[in-house]
């Protein structure tokens, strides 16, 4: 199965607003939103003395359209901290795309 890439949306998103992505395959243009399992924010390590504070996985809850899919923020800062994330789209088998940075306000 061919990786997901992510080709389209912002590069900055709010806490608790819905934005959304489009979604295409490594092998084709055509849109692959269908198959997408879910997408997760992940944080940069901050690793120090083998331990990471800053250790975080958001999945964000989608729906699919024909081109993309659409993900809400959570809105609580406790979950979602401002930042910056990367974004990655994995598919039914697994498979991440490689990952999006953007900007949590």
């Amino acid at each position: 199965m061919a990786r997901p890439v992510i080709t389209g949306g912002p590069t900055e998103i709010a806490r608790g607003e819905q934005f959304e992505y489009t979604v295409g395959t490594s092998l084709a243009t055509v849109p692959a939103a269908a198959e997408v399992k879910y997408l997760r924010l992940l944080a940069p390590a901050a690793i120090t003395h083998v331990t990471d504070t800053n250790e975080r996985v958001i999945e964000l809850p989608l729906t699919r359209s024909d081109s993309g899919v659409s993900v809400t923020v959570p809105d609580n800062p406790a979950i979602a901290p401002s930042g910056w994330y990367m974004l990655f789209a994995v598919n039914s088998a697994g498979v991440p795309s490689v990952a999006k940075w953007v900007h949590l306000v």
